[in-house]
């Protein structure tokens, strides 16, 4: 097992597609359209965790009765452009603050010389940016389990 996660857009549904995923979404079922997925991103997971806690950790109430503990775990958190500028910045600057999060230490922890996620994470930032200026778009979220 290990930390995977997953940037993603909700978006309006197309009938001319097929969709292999839905989620609820301000009480709407909505096709999910996969930007982004990483593997043991700790830092990034940690990131995502900070900015959940900041929004007052907001979650579905199905989320809220498969995590009672009120962890950052199976939680799809939505971003929003100022978000995605923010993480851009810190993506750019290497501010990625360290974490508890799980699998820590995987890829070197306490130092950015093997950081070897940055061009997925500015990729995912353009094309989460994409998403939403195309205008079918609902919203973006960030999901991770592990």
């Amino acid at each position: 097992m290990g930390l995977e996660s997953y940037g993603f857009a909700l978006v309006e549904e197309d009938p001319t597609k097929e969709y292999d995923e839905y989620r609820e979404f301000n009480g709407r079922s909505l096709p999910v359209s996969e930007i982004m997925e990483w593997r043991n991103h700790n830092r990034l997971h940690g990131w995502m965790e900070k900015l959940w806690i900041k929004k007052g950790r907001p979650m579905s109430s199905e989320e809220r009765q498969a995590n009672p503990e009120l962890e950052f775990n199976t939680i799809a958190l939505e971003l929003t452009l100022e978000d995605l500028d923010q993480l851009e910045e810190d993506i750019h600057s290497k501010s990625f603050p360290a974490t508890d999060a799980p699998f820590k230490g995987l890829w070197g922890e306490d130092s950015y010389v093997d950081y070897k996620y940055e061009n997925n994470d500015l990729q995912f930032v353009k094309d989460a940016r994409s998403a939403y200026t195309q205008g079918k778009c609902v919203c973006v979220c960030f999901y991770s389990w592990g």
